[in-house]
């Protein structure tokens, strides 16, 4: 699972944005992003991650995501990002 996580983000939000998602179709970046969030909260929730681990993870993902927001100048994103 770190494998994935490090490749995706290796390949950057500028490769997913608009690209087709085989159960979805075309995906935003900002779709693909909750997409990535809700799916790696599912399956964590499966094998019984503890909440304070799972917010913990949380907390890391939206600074990365927060970070990667600001890198590309979306700061309309970046303030609803801020509410999630």
């Amino acid at each position: 699972m770190i494998a994935y996580i490090k490749k995706t983000q290796e390949l950057g939000a500028d490769y997913f944005d608009g690209r087709a998602s085989h159960s979805f179709g075309k995906l935003t970046r900002t779709e693909w992003n909750n997409m990535f969030a809700k799916h790696l909260d599912h399956h964590l929730g499966q094998f019984g991650v503890m909440w304070l681990a799972l917010e913990a993870l949380q907390i890391i993902y939206m600074l990365i995501v927060l970070c990667l927001l600001s890198f590309l100048g979306h700061k309309a994103v970046l303030v609803s990002a801020l509410a999630y």
